[in-house]
Protein backbone atom coordinates (compact mmCIF):
# COMPACT_ATOMS: atom_id res chain seq x y z
CA UNK A 1 0.00 0.00 0.00
CA UNK A 2 1.38 3.23 -0.83
CA UNK A 3 0.61 5.59 2.12
CA UNK A 4 -0.45 8.96 2.30
CA UNK A 5 -1.02 11.53 5.39
CA UNK A 6 -3.46 9.64 8.22
CA UNK A 7 -2.89 5.95 6.40
CA UNK A 8 -5.60 4.14 8.08
CA UNK A 9 -7.56 2.14 5.57
CA UNK A 10 -7.23 -0.32 2.98
CA UNK A 11 -10.34 0.50 -0.05
CA UNK A 12 -12.23 -2.98 -1.25
CA UNK A 13 -11.64 -4.00 -4.43
CA UNK A 14 -14.19 -4.83 -6.73
CA UNK A 15 -13.53 -7.56 -9.35
CA UNK A 16 -16.67 -7.89 -11.92
CA UNK A 17 -17.50 -9.47 -15.36
CA UNK A 18 -20.06 -8.48 -17.83
CA UNK A 19 -20.62 -5.12 -19.66
CA UNK A 20 -18.04 -2.65 -19.96
CA UNK A 21 -18.51 0.03 -17.99
CA UNK A 22 -17.08 3.44 -16.36
CA UNK A 23 -13.31 3.50 -14.77
CA UNK A 24 -12.60 0.72 -17.57
CA UNK A 25 -14.08 -2.32 -15.68
CA UNK A 26 -15.96 -4.65 -16.69
CA UNK A 27 -19.32 -4.99 -14.79
CA UNK A 28 -22.20 -7.70 -14.39
CA UNK A 29 -24.78 -7.75 -17.77
CA UNK A 30 -27.54 -5.20 -17.07
CA UNK A 31 -25.98 -3.16 -14.32
CA UNK A 32 -25.23 0.22 -16.20
CA UNK A 33 -21.93 1.45 -16.43
CA UNK A 34 -21.92 2.61 -12.74
CA UNK A 35 -20.88 1.42 -8.96
CA UNK A 36 -22.56 3.19 -6.09
CA UNK A 37 -18.78 3.07 -4.61
CA UNK A 38 -15.65 3.39 -6.68
CA UNK A 39 -12.32 3.22 -4.33
CA UNK A 40 -9.08 3.85 -5.31
CA UNK A 41 -6.81 1.16 -6.12
CA UNK A 42 -4.30 -0.09 -8.75
CA UNK A 43 -4.17 -3.21 -10.59
CA UNK A 44 -0.79 -4.26 -12.62
CA UNK A 45 -3.00 -7.65 -13.70
CA UNK A 46 -5.60 -6.34 -16.55
CA UNK A 47 -8.51 -8.14 -17.53
CA UNK A 48 -9.42 -8.63 -21.01
CA UNK A 49 -12.48 -9.46 -22.85
CA UNK A 50 -12.77 -10.70 -26.44
CA UNK A 51 -15.56 -10.45 -28.65
CA UNK A 52 -15.99 -6.52 -27.07
CA UNK A 53 -18.44 -4.24 -29.45
CA UNK A 54 -17.71 -1.23 -28.39
CA UNK A 55 -20.63 1.27 -29.13
CA UNK A 56 -19.60 4.61 -27.63
CA UNK A 57 -15.90 5.29 -26.52
CA UNK A 58 -16.49 8.00 -24.04
CA UNK A 59 -18.01 7.31 -21.96
CA UNK A 60 -17.28 3.88 -22.73
CA UNK A 61 -20.44 1.36 -23.22
CA UNK A 62 -20.36 -2.01 -24.92
CA UNK A 63 -20.81 -5.37 -24.69
CA UNK A 64 -18.54 -8.82 -24.86
CA UNK A 65 -19.59 -12.63 -25.44
CA UNK A 66 -17.30 -14.69 -23.69
CA UNK A 67 -17.65 -17.53 -25.75
CA UNK A 68 -15.11 -20.48 -25.35
CA UNK A 69 -11.70 -20.82 -26.17
CA UNK A 70 -8.49 -18.75 -24.97
CA UNK A 71 -8.03 -14.82 -25.26
CA UNK A 72 -4.72 -12.39 -24.40
CA UNK A 73 -3.29 -12.98 -21.58
CA UNK A 74 0.24 -13.80 -19.81
CA UNK A 75 -0.29 -16.88 -17.50
CA UNK A 76 -3.97 -17.55 -18.28
CA UNK A 77 -6.22 -16.56 -20.77
CA UNK A 78 -8.30 -12.95 -20.06
CA UNK A 79 -5.51 -11.50 -17.30
CA UNK A 80 -2.54 -9.91 -18.71
CA UNK A 81 0.41 -8.68 -16.46
CA UNK A 82 2.06 -5.03 -16.75
CA UNK A 83 5.04 -6.07 -18.28
CA UNK A 84 3.08 -7.76 -21.07
CA UNK A 85 1.24 -4.99 -21.77
CA UNK A 86 4.01 -2.72 -21.54
CA UNK A 87 6.18 -5.42 -24.41
CA UNK A 88 2.86 -6.23 -26.48
CA UNK A 89 -0.22 -4.16 -25.89
CA UNK A 90 1.12 -0.43 -25.12
CA UNK A 91 3.97 1.65 -25.88
CA UNK A 92 4.21 4.23 -23.23
CA UNK A 93 7.52 5.57 -25.08
CA UNK A 94 4.84 6.96 -27.89
CA UNK A 95 2.05 7.26 -26.64
CA UNK A 96 0.02 4.80 -28.47
CA UNK A 97 -0.84 1.20 -28.77
CA UNK A 98 1.51 -1.59 -29.89
CA UNK A 99 0.16 -4.86 -32.25
CA UNK A 100 -2.72 -3.55 -33.60
CA UNK A 101 -4.14 -1.97 -30.08
CA UNK A 102 -5.24 1.48 -29.51
CA UNK A 103 -5.24 3.52 -26.36
CA UNK A 104 -8.25 4.92 -25.01
CA UNK A 105 -10.09 7.86 -22.71
CA UNK A 106 -12.88 7.42 -20.98
CA UNK A 107 -13.35 10.83 -20.65
CA UNK A 108 -16.39 10.43 -18.27
CA UNK A 109 -15.00 7.84 -16.29
CA UNK A 110 -11.48 9.62 -16.33
CA UNK A 111 -10.35 5.45 -17.22
CA UNK A 112 -7.94 4.26 -19.91
CA UNK A 113 -8.38 1.02 -22.00
CA UNK A 114 -6.91 -0.77 -24.97
CA UNK A 115 -9.00 -1.95 -27.46
CA UNK A 116 -7.77 -3.72 -30.71
CA UNK A 117 -10.32 -3.18 -33.33
CA UNK A 118 -9.27 -6.16 -35.94
CA UNK A 119 -9.64 -8.97 -33.09
CA UNK A 120 -12.02 -6.92 -30.52
CA UNK A 121 -10.08 -7.83 -28.29
CA UNK A 122 -10.70 -5.19 -24.74
CA UNK A 123 -8.09 -5.01 -22.20
CA UNK A 124 -8.55 -3.06 -19.09
CA UNK A 125 -5.65 -1.24 -17.05
CA UNK A 126 -4.50 1.36 -15.23
CA UNK A 127 -1.83 3.29 -16.62
CA UNK A 128 0.42 6.00 -15.03
CA UNK A 129 -2.42 8.55 -15.90
CA UNK A 130 -4.61 7.12 -14.17
CA UNK A 131 -2.71 5.64 -11.19
CA UNK A 132 -1.53 9.29 -10.50
CA UNK A 133 -5.34 10.54 -10.61
CA UNK A 134 -6.24 7.81 -8.17
CA UNK A 135 -3.92 9.11 -6.15
CA UNK A 136 -4.32 12.46 -6.42
CA UNK A 137 -8.01 11.57 -4.90
CA UNK A 138 -7.01 9.90 -2.28
CA UNK A 139 -5.63 12.56 -0.98
CA UNK A 140 -7.99 15.02 -2.11
CA UNK A 141 -10.49 13.17 0.12
CA UNK A 142 -7.86 12.09 3.01
CA UNK A 143 -8.24 8.26 2.27
CA UNK A 144 -4.89 7.85 4.26
CA UNK A 145 -3.25 5.93 1.11
CA UNK A 146 -3.91 3.91 -2.18
CA UNK A 147 -4.14 -0.03 -2.98
CA UNK A 148 -1.34 -1.33 -5.53
CA UNK A 149 -2.63 -4.79 -5.99
CA UNK A 150 0.45 -7.52 -7.09
CA UNK A 151 2.71 -4.32 -6.29
CA UNK A 152 6.16 -6.51 -7.37
CA UNK A 153 4.63 -6.99 -10.96
CA UNK A 154 5.45 -3.17 -11.20
CA UNK A 155 8.25 -1.76 -13.06
CA UNK A 156 8.20 1.57 -11.06
CA UNK A 157 6.37 3.51 -13.74
CA UNK A 158 3.05 3.15 -11.48
CA UNK A 159 4.55 3.78 -8.06
CA UNK A 160 6.05 6.32 -9.14
CA UNK A 161 2.62 7.80 -10.08
CA UNK A 162 0.64 7.12 -7.33
CA UNK A 163 3.34 8.79 -5.33
CA UNK A 164 3.68 12.23 -6.87
CA UNK A 165 -0.02 11.98 -6.66
CA UNK A 166 -0.11 11.73 -3.30
CA UNK A 167 1.76 14.52 -3.37
CA UNK A 168 5.03 13.13 -2.37
CA UNK A 169 8.18 15.57 -3.86
CA UNK A 170 11.22 13.87 -5.46
CA UNK A 171 14.58 13.77 -4.28
CA UNK A 172 16.89 12.68 -7.26
CA UNK A 173 15.01 12.73 -10.46
CA UNK A 174 15.85 9.08 -12.61
CA UNK A 175 12.80 9.20 -14.83
CA UNK A 176 10.67 12.20 -15.89
CA UNK A 177 7.47 11.38 -15.50
CA UNK A 178 5.16 13.60 -17.53
CA UNK A 179 5.70 11.88 -21.12
CA UNK A 180 3.52 9.27 -19.08
CA UNK A 181 0.44 11.49 -18.09
CA UNK A 182 -1.42 11.43 -21.62
CA UNK A 183 -4.95 10.79 -22.38
CA UNK A 184 -5.41 8.11 -25.00
CA UNK A 185 -8.28 8.68 -28.11
CA UNK A 186 -11.79 9.30 -27.21
CA UNK A 187 -13.87 8.53 -30.51
CA UNK A 188 -13.43 5.44 -32.76
CA UNK A 189 -9.97 4.77 -34.68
Amino acid sequence: MVQGPGAHRQPPRHRVRGELGGRGRLLPPGSGSRLPHDPPGVSTISNNARNAQITSWSPLLGTYTPGDGTTVGTFESGRTEWFDILTNHLGLEYQGGRNGFVLFTDLRADADYLYNPQSQVFISLDTPRTVRAKAQYAAERQLGGLFIDAADADNGLLSNAAREGLGAKETDQVIDMAPYYFTGETTAP
